[in-house]
């Protein structure tokens, strides 16, 4: 399970962190299997003690019926799946050069900062594209919320 914060602590550390992100991505497979089971209406309301005995048999079928009528959310056996999976256990024992530059020192919030409208007007910010940021991200979960993230958060001050 996720880890909580130590009473006083204002994040996980890299380590917790990482494990967390580990946990939610393994997890959006079983809980995208539960929302088919919410989209049933029998499960999606308040179930009646009359049925807690034969609950089991009642899910078992739906389960049953899910898999064999509707498309498999994740198969899991093929390369690209197990590439996906070694890449998300490297990068999870991987230490991030922001990490070292923290740990070093040279990263200090105290150091010298520069007004916005001192900066060059030939600046570059990369152009991240959806591929790019599928590749980065490891899934599409964050990529779904990002334009609605970026429409309530990009013109806020207007």
């Amino acid at each position: 399970m996720p880890g909580f914060l130590q009473k006083g602590a204002k994040q996980l550390d890299i380590e917790e962190a990482n494990e967390t992100r580990m946990t939610t991505k393994t997890r959006w497979i079983i809980e995208s299997f539960h929302s088919q089971f919410k989209k049933w209406r029998f499960f999606s309301e308040r179930i009646s003690q009359d049925f807690l005995l034969n609950i089991d048999i009642l899910v078992r079928t739906l389960a049953a019926s899910l898999n064999k009528y509707r498309p498999r959310l994740f198969h899991g056996k093929s390369a690209e799946d197990y590439t996906l999976a070694n890449k998300m256990l490297l990068m999870k024992n991987r230490t991030s050069h922001l990490e070292q530059l923290i740990s070093n020192g040279d990263l200090s919030l105290r150091k010298n900062w520069i007004s916005i409208l001192h900066i060059e007007l030939d600046f570059y910010f990369p152009y991240l594209t959806l591929d790019f940021l599928r590749e980065y991200t490891c899934a599409v979960y964050q990529i779904k919320q990002s334009p609605a993230y970026a429409k309530a958060h990009l013109y806020d001050h207007d």
